[in-house]
């Protein structure tokens, strides 16, 4: 018959020669290597918690709004402006990506580029190639 070997972690424990205390002695090795693997299972998954705890009070900074809707944000940080801006900045969202020629401006924005361009006709023309002005084709029929 042929003496049968197993590798653990602690070294070879026969299987059909060795003794019962040795048996015993290599489980009890075994029991308490397991057992510092589950209390270091536990210290590390105490850890990852602590982590993302953090983690998500970092995520949003102070002051920033608690809706995730981006039209929602949008309004709330436009309600802080004042309404002059506000209206301005709507105005640049509504003309952003259209054409030249298919941009309609309200009374306010008409306004608004007749004030600049009549203060500083170059402030005006700099102003245009940031921003959706009208033309001053608009503003003199205005």
């Amino acid at each position: 018959m042929e003496e049968r070997t197993e590798e653990s972690a602690e070294g070879t424990v026969e299987s059909n020669g060795g003794t019962k205390e040795q048996a015993e002695a290599q489980v009890t090795i075994l029991h308490s290597s397991l057992q510092k693997k589950d209390q270091r299972i536990k210290q590390l998954e105490a850890r990852l918690a602590r982590l993302q705890r953090l983690r998500r009070r970092k995520r949003k900074p102070a002051g920033m709004p608690k809706k995730s809707n981006p039209h929602e944000i949008m309004e709330e940080m436009l309600q802080r402006c004042p309404e002059g801006c506000r209206n301005f900045i709507r105005a640049q969202l509504s003309e952003a990506g259209k054409k030249d020629r298919g941009r309609r401006f309200n009374r306010h924005m008409k306004d608004l580029g007749l004030q600049l361009l009549h203060s500083s006709p170059k402030a005006y023309r700099q102003m245009k190639a940031i921003f959706s002005l009208p033309s001053g084709r608009t503003l003199r029929r205005h």
